[in-house]
């Protein structure tokens, strides 16, 4: 008789375990699927406001680019115009 019970013990005790190593499992997938997908949105996050912060500043670059060489170029006119005065 008790080592009926020991043996029924013994089974439920491995029944719920496994029941219990199951749940956990599926926990654990179920948790890195939700993260990796959140990584992977984040990332397309980033990539597409960076791309649109360069896009937004491009016209930006470029004017402050054009603007230093005619500012480099009027400087350098004005330093040939001091040469010859002197």
């Amino acid at each position: 008789m008790i080592n009926s019970i020991d043996a029924e013990t013994e089974l439920q005790y491995n029944t719920i375990t496994a029941e219990a190593n199951l749940i956990e499992t599926k926990i654990v997938e179920e948790a890195t699927s939700k993260a990796t997908q959140m990584i992977a949105e984040a990332d397309a996050y980033r990539t597409t406001t960076i791309a649109k912060a360069q896009e937004d500043v491009a016209g930006l670059i470029a004017e402050a680019i054009k603007l230093e060489g005619e500012a480099e170029m009027k400087l350098q006119k004005g330093f040939a115009q001091k040469r010859t005065h002197e």
